[in-house]
């Protein structure tokens, strides 16, 4: 027979192994829903199939008991598919696979595919890895990935076609089934203990973590996952049922499409391998086909062992450890493994008292980790630039590369040591070859350059980070530590290396994102991480834990960001319409008179308070005052007043006030510019209040304490945002930071807020109101809306007072 691929048709286009491939243990029919039968047939033929059977021209077989597949669908009413599939299991005495769906009558739509595994949407992951098994000579169904086309009844009971019948999925094939089948006697007596597919173009995959299709557009989109790609596939059988080299049949699922060359290595349990080269040039495979090639008599040989090739060098001398002016081996490291028969392991064992002691490194599995735990944590091998996981399994050659490992070394080896990397790697003949690579430390190394850290003056006190510059020092063993001065403990900055051998350490906060009382997504920094405004920073560089240079920095322009007449402390006067007609002179929170102030002395304000004017109040909405404890000569009182048509709340806000006849306009915000980002409002207050004893206006509550309500919020808005009220109210002007994320003029970034819920009177107390952030955290431009609102409602009692700065 010639050795060539011939393309069989595959009559069963659904072809399932019955291989139990589901990788879930999820029960058959999880939950309390109904047992429901359904039926899949193949596109071609009758026959579904478990079993591969080769006869020349058709590809068939039969459903197995375990096989499973995935069904998704949407009940009657719904056209959103289940979030998760519904697991199906073939039982033979039933000739049906079966599984649960929820009861209903009417639209159904019903997807399916094969094996059943997870989903993302309606993005199934079918296993398609590197390394593969087969009992015997029956084809394994596990990396098989099949998919039918979507199902819709318009008046059907669950499981059953508009016409009473169980539903039929028609199932079709994505991948391309290669077979090698291998008859002769020249072989008689050896078991086939595995063999290897190899691209020979290795930007031709074979392999991945997962294959992954979309089920609800047959597959549209097919791919390898980004993970565990390779171009081998490695096919392993149970000692029990191997076949004989004489008479093989080994079957591989791969993607469609062209590959410039494939090779088969058969090995077997005598350590012997036959090897078949075939060329595929311009000749892709399609999708549902089965293409064979068939030998006679392979010939076999044995196998070579592992070697190892390191060029230039004798692997069997001591290498003395001598490196350049930026700590780079003077000499290639990097030694190249080969292995004809496939590796099958490949590990590194370490015996040296710098790396085993104060490392804490003793063996490397390089063909199943991709990292090793140290003493200082977690070492990826990428890192180190050496090959692992699918980089090295089943490959016929790699290369083990040490060049940036070795000198490391010399941070801790004792003069005149010697270093030993003992390799194990083994091919999937079962045979081992050990090499050992010896490194010795010179009897006198100079002595390195100190460690030096300098600090960047790069602070950013909005995002609260900041870098700094580490000098003769390895990312390996280097850690940075910073605390504030003052602090109790010490936080740990990210080491990035720099082309030029420096580290850069960075200072970042660290965030934790929850949800408020309104369940809207805020975000909270922690204190002691990241670098502040007001704040003087301590840091300390240990090498393999030893404490080698130390310093402090102080980020520039940290003085913080300060309120303009935050001690209400300048008063002046600002001539406002009555409810009767004319006009009034009241209080204004500021230096200079309304009429004539700009910048900063415009910065607060009140509404309302002409109402309590025009009816001859001495307290007003908001008023200069004094009380016991405050900072400086004054401060301002908040009062409840009774205005004829309504109460009205004592209130005092950043922003302007302005009346439109009964009409007032609350507009909030005022242009800020901040140093640093705001982490908290500090202020002082005493509050004079008591139990609801008036119930006018509508009241959202008619007992209880009559609370007083302060908030502080930063928004990056285009204009101030109005609130209307007075003798009409526009209720959809309100806003409150805590429930909205929003305005029309743009995005609230931040806020804190809080209530006052017992009375304080006496002496004025401190309150400290953290400032917590929405999405845009590291907005670059704030404005600030400080407010300080006596209600989040109408006030409940006239006797009221809150005294604040």
């Amino acid at each position: 027979m010639k050795n060539v691929f011939k393309a069989l048709s595959i009559a069963a286009a659904a072809l399932f192994a019955g291989c139990n491939s589901d990788e879930t243990s999820a029960p058959a029919t999880p939950g309390n829903d109904a047992l429901v039968k359904i039926h899949a047939e193949t596109v071609v033929n009758k026959d579904s199939r478990a079993n591969i059977e080769v006869n020349g021209t058709t590809f068939s077989g039969s459903w197995e008991d375990g096989d499973a597949m995935g069904v998704l669908f949407s009940v009657p009413g719904s056209s959103e598919f289940s979030a998760e599939p519904r697991r199906f299991v073939f039982n033979s005495n039933e000739f049906a696979f079966e599984g649960e769906l929820p009861a209903g009558t009417g639209d159904w739509q019903y997807l399916a595919f094969y094996p059943h595994a997870a989903i993302s949407g309606k993005t199934a992951a079918i296993p398609f890895g590197n390394l593969r098994t087969q009992l015997g000579n029956a084809y394994n169904c596990a990396s098989d990935a099949l998919v039918a086309e979507m199902l819709s009844f318009s008046n059907a009971e669950r499981g059953k076609t508009d016409e009473g019948e169980p539903i039929k999925f028609r199932l079709n094939r994505l991948t391309s089934i290669l077979n090698l089948s291998v008859k002769g006697d020249g072989n008689a007596g050896e078991k086939v203990r595995s063999v290897l597919l190899t691209s020979t173009n290795a930007e031709q995959l074979l392999s991945a973590q997962s294959l992954d299709f979309d089920i609800s557009n047959m597959g549209a989109g097919m791919v390898l996952n980004a993970d565990g790609r390779s171009n081998v596939i490695a096919l392993t059988f149970d000692p029990a049922t191997a076949p004989a080299a004489s008479d093989l049949e080994a079957y591989f699922n791969v993607l469609p499409g062209n590959y410039d060359g494939l090779t088969f290595d058969v090995i077997t349990d005598a350590q012997r391998m036959g090897t078949v080269n075939v060329t595929r040039s311009e000749q892709p495979f399609e999708a549902g086909k089965l293409y064979q090639k068939e030998i006679a008599d392979m010939a076999f040989a044995k196998a070579a062992a592992p070697s190892f090739d390191w060029p230039g060098e004798d692997p069997d001398e001591v290498h003395e450890i001598t490196v350049d002016e930026n700590n780079a081996l003077t000499y290639s490291a990097a030694i190249t493994i080969d292995a004809p028969a496939g590796i099958a392991a490949l590990s590194v064992n370490a015996t040296s008292d710098f790396l085993n002691n104060m490392m804490g490194i003793t063996v490397m599995d390089l063909f199943n980790d991709e990292g090793i735990q140290s003493a200082f944590g977690e070492i990826l091998f990428k890192t180190l630039e050496l090959n692992c996981t699918t980089q090295v399994q089943y490959k016929k050659s790699t290369v083990f590369d040490i060049t940036t490992l070795v000198p490391m070394i010399l941070e801790g080896g004792a003069a005149g040591t010697l270093h030993t990397f003992e390799i194990h790697v083994t091919d999937l003949a079962g045979q081992e070859t050990i090499q050992s690579l010896v490194f010795k430390v010179p009897e006198s190394t100079p002595d390195p350059d100190p460690a030096e850290v300098v600090y960047n003056n790069d602070a950013n006190l909005w995002t609260n980070t900041a870098t700094l510059t580490i000098s003769n020092a390895a990312l390996t063993t280097s850690v940075l530590e910073y605390q504030a001065e003052g602090a109790s403990g010490w936080q740990t900055a990210a080491l990035t290396a720099n082309e030029n051998g420096t580290l850069t350490a960075t200072i970042a906060p660290t965030w934790t994102q929850k949800q408020n009382e309104a369940d809207l997504t805020i975000h909270v920094i922690d204190p002691e991480t990241g670098v502040f405004a007001q704040k003087a920073y301590k840091y300390q560089l240990l090498v393999n834990k030893v404490k080698v240079a130390e310093g402090t920095f102080t980020p520039a322009n940290n003085g913080g960001d300060l309120i303009p007449n935050a001690g209400m402390e300048s008063w002046s006067t600002k001539t406002m319409k009555t409810m009767i007609g004319g006009t009034k002179t009241i209080p204004y929170p500021s230096a200079a008179n309304y009429e004539s102030a700009t910048g900063d002395n415009m910065f607060w304000d009140s509404g309302n308070n002409a109402y309590s004017t025009s009816l001859g109040k001495t307290d007003k909405l908001c008023t200069k005052s004094t009380y016991t404890g405050m900072v400086g000569s004054s401060c301002a009182q908040l009062a409840a007043q009774n205005a004829v048509i309504a109460f009205a709340a004592g209130n005092l806000y950043t922003g302007d006030f302005s009346m439109d006849g009964s009409v007032g306009y609350a507009k909030f915000g005022q242009p800020y510019t901040y140093t640093a980002r705001p982490a908290a409002l500090q202020l002082k207050y005493a509050a004079e209040i008591g139990n609801i004893d008036k119930t006018a206006n509508d009241p959202p509550v008619t007992s209880g304490i009559d609370k007083a309500r302060i908030f502080v919020c930063i928004v990056e808005w285009s204009d101030r945002h109005a609130v209307q009220s007075g003798t009409t109210i526009d209720k959809s002007t309100f806003w409150d930071p805590a429930t909205t994320t929003s305005l029309n003029e743009g995005k609230i970034i931040g806020y804190g807020s809080t209530y006052i819920e017992q009375p304080q009177t006496g002496t004025m107390v401190d309150l400290k109101l953290p400032i917590v952030l929405r999405k845009d955290r590291y907005a670059s431009v704030g404005q600030l809306y400080a407010g300080n609102l006596h209600r989040d409602q109408l006030p409940r009692r006239l006797s009221d007072r809150l005294h604040h700065q």
